[in-house]
């Protein structure tokens, strides 16, 4: 590949950038003319507010354009970038978008091929990361660990597995009902914080911070304020009774309240 074409890609990658820097720098520039311009054209600019007195509004008009032209187009032209850089990046999000759905809709198709060809604990499997599984009475029950809780609802395809084995958070020494649970809500206190401050979060951050093993989101997936709960909720589910606030236990079932795909709305 040749320097010209390096560079033309990074300029084509960086183009909205690009255009908005510009577009920025030209606007000062153009203010700067403006001033300049004022100074220099005292006598049209009082002749100018002699014609409005008189109520000689074209004329007016004339000297006004007069002065000021050459920071009109230097203005102008910059907000015409500015705009340009705009375009381009959302025509880019849209783009986005379409690939995001497209690729969520091949992957649906692909998981109902599993279920219908390799049954229910195959794609339940693959999806959450437990190592093995079994289909009673047309559920999905997990024997490693024992006696999984699985929720009458379907889990999203963000679930996950938090206890031992599952998070890089937990091992012999804090494996204890009260500490996993204690390490999940604090967890979400901070994802809710960042929210707060930040404007948004992505859900790899959140699997990142509890530390989970395997398990990966999709890029630009997570919670965005103003288009969905603006909130983090874990959804979080106990294994053996599906309750987690009045009995701890030592794994739960996190579901993600995600908003989806975001970066649009940053």
């Amino acid at each position: 590949m040749s320097v010209l074409t390096k560079v033309g890609a990074i300029l084509v990658k960086n183009s909205p950038k690009i255009c908005v820097a510009l577009g920025v720098v030209g606007v000062g520039i153009g203010v700067g003319i403006a001033c300049k311009d004022t100074l220099a054209g005292v006598d049209e600019i009082n002749q100018a507010k002699v014609d409005i007195c008189e109520k000689e509004y074209i004329p007016a008009i004339k000297r006004f354009a007069k002065v000021y032209w050459p920071s009109f187009v230097v203005i102008g032209g910059s907000l015409v970038v500015i705009v340009s850089g705009h375009y381009i990046l959302a025509k880019r999000y849209a783009g986005l978008v379409v690939a995001y759905e497209s690729l969520n809709k091949s992957y649906k198709s692909y998981r109902g091929y599993i279920k219908e060809n390799y049954g229910e604990a195959t794609d339940f499997n693959a999806r959450h990361k437990v190592d093995d599984v079994e289909l009673i009475d047309n559920e999905v029950i997990a024997v490693n660990p024992k006696d999984i809780f699985i929720p009458d609802r379907d889990l999203s395809d963000y679930a996950a597995l938090f206890g031992k084995g599952y998070s890089l958070h937990i091992d012999d020494h804090n494996d204890d009902p009260e500490t996993v649970f204690n390490i999940v809500r604090s967890t979400e206190e901070w994802a809710n914080a960042v929210l707060q401050e930040q404007g948004y979060i992505y859900l790899q951050d959140v699997y990142e911070n509890l530390g989970l093993i395997n398990k990966f989101a999709p890029d630009g997936v997570g919670w965005c304020a103003g288009i969905g709960d603006d909130y983090v909720d874990f959804g979080i589910y106990s294994l053996r009774n599906g309750d987690a606030i009045n009995q701890l236990e030592p794994m739960y079932w996190l579901d993600f309240n995600v908003d989806g795909y975001i970066l649009p709305y940053i």
